[in-house]
C-alpha cells in the first residue's frame, strides 16, 4: 500500500521540484535584488501636457552610471522636456534626456527616441540613488484620437561603482490619450 501511495506521489513531487526551480532561476535573473528603471503610466486629455515619472530601484546592486533609449509612436504625443525628480535633486549626479526623430515605421507613423542617462561623478563613486530620477513631459496634440502609445525602454547600458556592466530590468510606461468628450458622456450617464 505505501508503494503504491509513493508511486502517486512521484509525479506531483517532481511537479513541485521543477516549479520551485523554475521560480528561483527567475528570481535570480530579474528577482527584487536586480536593479530596475521603471516607467510610469499616465493618462490626459488632448491638448494638454502630462509628466510619466521615471523610478530607478538599485535592489542589491550599486551602479554608477546608466543609459537607455525609449523609442514611441509620436503622432499624437510629442516630448517637451524633462524635469528632475525629487531622488536626484539633492544629488551629485547628471541626468541627460535627448529626443531624436527617426523615420516613420511602416505604417507611415512618425516615430521620436529618447535617450536617457544618468551617471554618478567619477569611476568607482557613490551609487546612483534609488528613487524618483525624473519626469518626463509630453504635449497631446489637440487632434490626437484615444490612444495608448507605449514607451518600451531598449538599449539598456549600466556599469557598476566597481567599473562592471551590470544587468538592469525594466519596465516599460504608457501615454493614455483619452478622448475628452467621451469622458464627459460617460459622467453624465453616471451622474443621472
Amino acid at each position: 500500500m505505501r508503494r503504491i501511495c509513493m508511486l502517486r506521489m512521484a509525479p506531483l513531487l517532481i511537479s513541485a521540484v521543477l516549479l520551485v526551480a523554475a521560480g528561483l532561476s527567475a528570481q535570480t535573473s530579474s528577482g527584487p535584488d536586480s536593479p530596475t528603471v521603471i516607467f510610469g503610466t499616465v493618462a490626459g486629455d488632448r491638448g494638454t501636457t502630462v509628466s510619466i515619472p521615471v523610478y530607478f530601484d538599485a535592489g542589491k546592486t550599486t551602479i554608477n552610471k546608466i543609459s537607455l533609449a525609449v523609442d514611441f509612436i509620436s503622432n499624437s504625443v510629442k516630448f517637451d522636456k524633462a524635469d528632475t525628480g525629487g531622488a536626484a535633486e539633492g544629488e551629485d549626479i547628471t541626468l541627460n534626456v535627448q529626443s531624436e526623430e527617426l523615420l516613420a515605421d511602416s505604417k507611415g507613423l512618425p516615430r521620436t527616441r529618447l535617450k536617457i542617462e544618468a551617471s554618478a561623478p567619477g569611476a568607482g563613486s557613490k551609487p546612483l540613488p534609488d528613487g524618483l530620477w525624473i519626469f518626463l513631459n509630453f504635449r497631446l496634440t489637440p487632434d490626437a484620437k484615444p490612444f495608448a502609445v507605449s514607451l518600451q525602454p531598449n538599449n539598456v547600458v549600466a556599469t557598476g561603482t566597481t567599473g562592471r556592466p551590470v544587468k538592469v530590468a525594466t519596465e516599460a510606461g504608457k501615454v493614455i490619450v483619452s478622448a475628452e468628450d467621451e469622458t464627459q458622456i460617460g459622467c453624465f450617464f453616471f451622474t443621472h
